[in-house]
């Protein structure tokens, strides 16, 4: 049965980002500054020193260009689950920027040994190599492809949220995640990401997500919605039934909600309560809204909060 590939998981469910180590500079034969530290950056041989040199700088500009024109390692095309075979897996034909160039024609593979569930990289060799560890990649790696669930001897579950693009020298990744990433990717430059969750566009600064323009959610309720601190924007809701929605404890300062009914007349409310549960803030008729409701901090109350004080809906 082919394998469907999905985008579910949070970006804290997958591996971080990889960052460049350092900058490339070619210094000659024997003196090739590196990336990652420690290793030749020289491919080309030196048989013919002035073509060679000549070439060999050229490709370091190359390298620069990708690395930090384009923020740094990224697929820049292919590289996808293609299909599987028991517990061998195959990617599509691909090109990437890891520490230089990477390209192949063909696809990879790689076989998995036990049923188990499987981080898988590209490495900076060339080839495939997996982790079952969430937070420890392979030696090597440089990009991460997909996760990989297998059961019974055969692969049953691919998802390739967080995989990490190239896009018109930006490089930018999806998840699951109802709002907010739910990470922190390396500090600092040189990488700057954008994550495209289910609520819009977060643009890594090296210290925080910040949204990209507006930022909007909109999905079926079937049960209580609990917000969190990683929430913001806004909620377009459509219950079936009496539903309720909880606001988050502790959000931070400017992480402005508002929750809209976007029921069809006759369905069900909405119930907004403070982050308890236990107080009423509002009941959302169909086609009515909360409008922006803003943390603040003060008062009697120890750390940021949303009002806990009635909101008279109003007709969206």
């Amino acid at each position: 049965m082919p394998i469907t590939v999905t985008t579910n998981l949070l970006a804290s469910q997958v591996p971080p980002p990889f960052k460049p180590l350092g900058v490339p500079f070619y210094r000659g034969a024997a003196a090739s500054t590196t990336l990652p530290p420690g290793t030749t950056y020289a491919p080309y041989a030196q048989g013919a020193p002035y073509y060679s040199q000549s070439a060999n700088a050229s490709l370091v500009d190359v390298v620069n260009a990708f690395l930090f024109g384009g923020c740094g390692y990224a697929i820049t095309s292919g590289f996808g689950f293609a299909t599987s075979a028991a517990r061998q897996i195959f990617t599509t034909p691909g090109t990437a920027v890891g520490p230089g160039p990477l390209e192949s024609q063909t696809g990879l593979s790689v076989i998995l040994p036990t049923d188990n569930t499987y981080y898988v990289f590209l490495l900076s060799t060339g080839v495939l190599g997996y982790s079952t560890v969430l937070g420890t990649p392979p030696a090597n790696a440089v990009l991460y492809l997909f996760q990989v669930i297998t059961s019974g001897g055969v692969v049953t579950a691919v998802d390739n949220s967080g995989v990490v693009q190239q896009y018109s020298g930006s490089l930018r990744r999806f998840t699951a995640d109802r709002c907010i990433p739910s990470d922190t990717p390396s500090s600092g430059w040189p990488l700057v990401i954008e994550t495209t969750t289910q609520a819009g566009l977060f643009r890594w600064d090296g210290t925080i997500h910040r949204p990209v323009g507006t930022v909007v959610y909109q999905a079926g309720v079937m049960g209580t919605v609990a917000l969190t601190a990683l929430d913001m924007g806004d909620f377009f809701l459509s219950p079936t039934g009496n539903q309720n929605v909880t606001l988050p404890a502790n959000p931070k300062l400017g992480n402005n909600i508002s929750i809209t009914n976007s029921a069809l007349t006759g369905a069900g409310n909405l119930n907004v309560y403070d982050s308890t549960g236990s107080i009423l803030i509002a009941t959302l008729n169909p086609g009515y809204s909360t409008g922006p409701i803003r943390p603040g901090t003060g008062g009697s109350s120890s750390g940021n909060r949303y009002p806990s004080g009635p909101i008279t809906p109003v007709p969206v």
